[in-house]
């Protein structure tokens, strides 16, 4: 086995089989994988969208305070909204 050679085919190695070459051999082979893969890759998708758009909605809240008060008035608040 050369080190260019690209992981599948090393897997493949380690089991004593000779990589799939048909389309359809390859997604028998690794399809439960994609699945879990593609999964994981939407929930974290998710999970990020909500998280800006929570991040989004605190930031507007601080720049409006910090809008309609005095100067250094409500920097108390602002940094616990944008810091926690």
């Amino acid at each position: 086995m050369s080190v260019r050679e690209p992981l599948h085919h090393r897997a493949y190695a380690r089991e004593r089989k000779a990589p799939p070459t048909r389309r359809r051999d390859w997604q028998t082979a690794v399809g439960s994988t994609t699945a879990l893969i593609k999964a994981h890759f939407n929930q974290a998708c998710g999970q990020l969208v909500r998280s800006l758009h929570e991040l989004e909605y605190y930031e507007g809240i601080a720049r409006r305070t910090e809008a309609v008060n005095p100067a250094g008035l409500a920097d108390e608040f602002t940094a616990w909204v944008r810091i926690g």
